[in-house]
């Protein structure tokens, strides 16, 4: 038996924010077995799991500003414009929060589960342009 899974990622951007959808996929084959996931697949950071001691919202949150720090530091050094660094990282950093809500739903399914499969849609459009422009006024 084989499986397959197809997972898209999309943005849509404009000077007003971006929307950001991602699914999760995953397994529980017994009830006796732990649920895993098949995707989105996890990217361990030895580091931010110890500070977090394995707390799911503190693990996001950390792996995903390191993400985005990451993501700032490379495009600084392709001298970029600052406008679009930002924008580009703050999608980024939405897409892997988004990365790991899906993966948390999808576990919270299968717990429930004596045995079975889940998929979960997961969205979230923030609206940052339109908040920098109230700011400004």
């Amino acid at each position: 038996k084989h499986m397959v899974s197809c997972v898209t990622i999309l943005y849509f951007c404009d000077l007003r924010g971006f929307i950001v959808m991602s699914v999760g996929y995953g397994k529980k084959p017994s009830a006796n077995q732990r649920p895993f996931m098949i995707y989105p697949l996890y990217q361990v950071d030895q580091e931010v799991e110890t500070q977090c001691n394995e707390e799911q919202e503190c693990m996001k949150e950390k792996f995903c500003n390191k993400e985005k720090q990451h993501c700032l530091t490379e495009l600084r050094k392709q001298n970029r414009p600052t406008s679009e660094i930002n924008k580009y990282c703050s999608m980024k950093f939405y897409q892997c929060s988004q990365r790991h809500v899906s993966r948390q739903n999808t576990r919270s399914v299968l717990s429930k589960l004596q045995s079975g499969s889940a998929v979960t849609f997961n969205i979230i459009a923030p609206f940052v342009g339109i908040m920098n422009l109230q700011s400004r006024n």
